[in-house]
């Protein structure tokens, strides 16, 4: 999900933890419980889901050779 949202708009991760309560709110007024229940989880499990989905960064040095005559 947070794949696809990336996409189209850039959200920072508690805007996109708000989006899902309100999906899930939305959902459970319109008595879709199923949906519902699977926000809820979603936005339970947010951080543990996050950090799995982050990529890790990874700082690359540059290897320069350095002259034997000076």
């Amino acid at each position: 999900m947070k794949n696809a949202v990336k996409v189209r708009a850039k959200l920072t991760d508690l805007e996109l933890r708000s989006f899902v309560v309100v999906l899930c709110k939305k959902n459970e007024e319109s008595e879709n419980y199923e949906f519902a229940s699977i926000l809820n989880d979603i936005s339970s499990n947010f951080e543990t889901i996050n950090e799995i989905v982050k990529p890790i960064k990874r700082v690359r040095t540059i290897k320069t050779e350095k002259p034997e005559n000076e």
